[in-house]
């Protein structure tokens, strides 16, 4: 009921002005205000009772003869035009203010969704965290903290409680950027240098080394397998299951620090695009469907690893990793040196 009287004291308050400015010509604009504020804040109903009441306003107050309902006819066009522009003006106002609560309103809900998202990756880093500290070969940071470069390792049996108790034979050590999701549709850029330690013939059925993981699927992965780099995207048709793609497969050496840069954009049309570089050469060039819609993405890397003969020990570190949303091309040919 509050709204309603908003309609009657901004009137009331808008006819006393216009009455105390003497207006000679214009004595719309004051009440054009009065109905915009109504319509905003009460919605459409109040904002169409402010425009019926600034109506019979100018009619009783500012038309001959004045204060009387009767007027002229040939104010008659006139009257509907002004009436008929407060109409459109309280319809607008209400609109874009139910539009905009939508607005916050979804906003509110992903956020609350991501929050719940960051609170379970979180969690599961802190239980992964506590597994490493017995094995503390797994992971290292660099004990200089001017460089930034984390080893990891994997020796036979080195498995989280989760590939454990499923039954299957996955191995893995790897941390993940639980800290910065990425909404589908995002320009999300990435560079970093990585060094595979020298050792026997690697021959595990896959070894995901890094990956752009995600809330639906992976939109990229990159593995490591008999000496070769391959990447792989994925993306999810509507109504069907991840489709899986080789975007590149080359070999890859040992013992030597390499410089990767990526940009990726999820997209379930033709403008996705998936850009990589490996030490200023460009290796996969992509413009197509990638991702699934609704994914909010997020970085893992380390060494994650499964079936086949898995029992040789495996290590890589890695050094300048950056990943945002800032554009990193020139990281292309000027990577940041490995300290």
């Amino acid at each position: 009921m509050w709204r309603y009287g908003l309609a009657v004291s901004s009137v009331a308050v808008a006819l006393i002005v216009t009455l105390v400015l003497h207006p000679d010509t214009l004595i719309t604009p004051v009440f054009f205000l009065a109905i915009i504020l109504t319509a905003w804040i009460g919605g459409f109903g109040p904002g169409l009772v402010a425009a019926v009441l600034t109506t019979l306003a100018i009619v009783y107050f500012f038309l001959p003869p004045i204060f009387s309902l009767r007027f002229d006819p040939g104010e008659i066009p006139h009257l509907i035009v002004f009436f008929v522009s407060a109409f459109l003006v309280s319809s607008w106002s209400a609109m874009r203010r139910r539009a905009e609560a939508l607005l916050r309103r979804a906003r509110d809900e992903m956020d609350a969704k991501v929050q719940e998202r960051t609170s379970d990756l979180r969690q599961s880093n802190e239980q992964l965290q506590a597994e490493f500290a017995q094995r503390e070969w797994n992971i290292r940071r660099a004990m200089d903290a001017s460089t930034d470069v984390t080893r990891f390792e994997l020796r036979p049996g080195d498995q989280w409680d989760e590939d454990r108790s499923s039954g299957e034979n996955k191995e893995r050590s790897e941390l993940d950027g639980y800290k910065q999701t990425f909404a589908h549709g995002s320009d999300v850029w990435g560079a970093y240098a990585f060094f595979i330690e020298p050792g026997a013939e690697y021959r595990s059925d896959w070894t995901a080394i890094n990956q752009m993981h995600g809330t639906k699927l992976r939109a990229f992965h990159v593995h490591f397998k008999q000496g070769k780099l391959i990447i792989y995207s994925e993306h999810a048709p509507p109504g069907a299951g991840a489709v899986l793609a080789v975007r590149y497969s080359g070999p890859l050496s040992r013992n030597t620090w390499h410089n990767v840069v990526f940009h990726l954009r999820e997209s379930a049309s033709d403008n996705g695009r998936l850009e990589f570089w490996r030490d200023g050469e460009r290796i996969i060039d992509f413009t197509g469907p990638i991702g699934a819609a609704g994914n909010q993405a997020y970085w893992k890397f380390g060494i994650y690893r499964g079936y086949g003969p898995i029992s040789t020990p495996f290590a890589i570190l890695f050094a300048n990793m950056e990943i945002g949303k800032s554009d990193l091309t020139a990281r292309i040919a000027s990577p940041l040196a490995v300290k």
